[in-house]
C-alpha cells in the first residue's frame, strides 16, 4: 500500500526515525538547560569571589584578547561539559540525566557500555560545532564596530553547516547514528 508516493514502510521508518531524533533532541535540551544552570551558578561565584580573571582585567581597564576569554570559556565551560557527558554516558545509567528522562542511553556498536575514554572522545565530536562556534565568536568577530570580515560569516556558515550534518546524518544511517555516534563507534538505544 502506498500514500503518497511512499510505502507504509517508508512513512513508518520515517515517523519511528522523527520520534527518535524528537526524543534525543528534547534530552540534549534538558541537558543543555542544566548544564547552563550549572555554568551561571559557577560563573557568579567565581565572580563573587574575585578570582575571574577576565572580569579583574576588564575591571582594572586592560583589554582582553579573543584568544583569552576562547581559554577562558574552554576551561569553565567546554571542559565541565566534556566531563559530564563522559562521565555519565560511561556510568552504570549510560546516560545523561536528559537522555536518562527521555528513556535513552547510549552504547557502544556492540552494545557495551561505554568506558570514559570512548565516552570522553564522543562528547568532544558531539561539541565540535560549538566549539568551532566558540571560535568564530571569540577569535573572529567584529571588534570596535568593524564590519565583519569574510572569515567571520565563512566561519558561521561553516558552524551551520556542522550543525545540519550533525542533525540529518541519523535519516540516512541505520542505527540513526549522527557523526559524533559514527566516529566513537557508538550509538543511542531505548533503556530496556
Amino acid at each position: 500500500m502506498t500514500i503518497s508516493g511512499f510505502h507504509m514502510t517508508s512513512v513508518a521508518t520515517l515517523s519511528l526515525t522523527l520520534g527518535y531524533i524528537a526524543r534525543r533532541l528534547a534530552a540534549y535540551v534538558i541537558d543543555a538547560l542544566l548544564l547552563l544552570a550549572g555554568v551561571l551558578v559557577t560563573q557568579a561565584i567565581i565572580y563573587t569571589l574575585g578570582v575571574n580573571p577576565i572580569a579583574n582585567r576588564l575591571a582594572a581597564g586592560e583589554s582582553v584578547a579573543g584568544w583569552q576569554l576562547h581559554l577562558w570559556v574552554f576551561a569553565t565551560v567546554s571542559l565541565p561539559f566534556w566531563i559530564y557527558y563522559a562521565g555519565l554516558h560511561s556510568s552504570a545509567w549510560q546516560a545523561t540525566i536528559g537522555k536518562r528522562l527521555m528513556g535513552l542511553r547510549v552504547v557502544s556498536t556492540t552494545g557495551a557500555r561505554l568506558k570514559f575514554g570512548r565516552a570522553l572522545w564522543r562528547a568532544i565530536l558531539v561539541l565540535i560545532p560549538f566549539e568551532w562556534n566558540h571560535i568564530i565568536i571569540l577569535q573572529l568577530a567584529p571588534l570596535d564596530g568593524a564590519p565583519p570580515s569574510p572569515m567571520f560569516w565563512a566561519g558561521n556558515v561553516l558552524t551551520w553547516v556542522l550543525i545540519l550534518i550533525y542533525l540529518g546524518l541519523p535519516f540516512f544511517n541505520p542505527l540513526r547514528q549522527s557523526v559524533h555516534d559514527v566516529l566513537a563507534q557508538t550509538y543511542v538505544s531505548r533503556i530496556e
